[in-house]
């Protein structure tokens, strides 16, 4: 009888699934810029493997003073820029950050970037959680995409 209700009890708790295991980030990497700049972008693809929504909510690193999502939008035939306060990702989709499209603002840069280098970029998630991943700094994509 003990042994049926230890089996119950292991039943009845709670799982847990980690930040980590729940949001992937792949092909993470930070435009490379001249010394005087201040200011580049970081791209790549996010995907939530999870069974729930996962929403991105702000992001960091230690080479700049502030970090944000941005999302390029047309209007009046002009490209603009803005903000993003928080990034839902529902179970199984995949979100690219790229140019042109939703990416990476990184501002306030501290230190220069040397192509070739990484950096480590941490998404904070709506939950608390974070998620942390190496971005390494390029000149351009390695695929060739468009807007390099």
């Amino acid at each position: 009888m003990m042994r049926l209700l230890s089996l119950v009890s292991l039943l009845l708790l709670p799982t847990t699934v980690t930040a980590a295991e729940t949001l992937s980030i792949d092909d993470l990497w930070v435009r490379a810029a001249p010394p005087h700049m201040k200011m580049t972008a970081a791209y790549g693809e996010l995907r939530n493997d999870g069974a729930d929504p996962v929403t991105v909510m702000s992001v960091s690193t230690s080479i700049t003073g502030r970090a944000s999502i941005h999302e390029t939008q047309l209007r009046n035939d002009r490209a603009m820029m803005r903000p993003v306060s928080a990034l839902p990702i529902a179970p199984g989709q995949q979100v690219t950050l790229e140019p042109g499209g939703i990416h990476l603002m990184l501002m306030e840069l501290s230190t220069p970037l040397e192509i070739g280098k990484t950096v480590d970029i941490c998404f904070m998630l709506e939950t608390g959680d974070s998620v942390c991943a190496e971005a390494e700094i390029r000149r351009q994509a390695m695929h060739g995409g468009h807007h390099q």
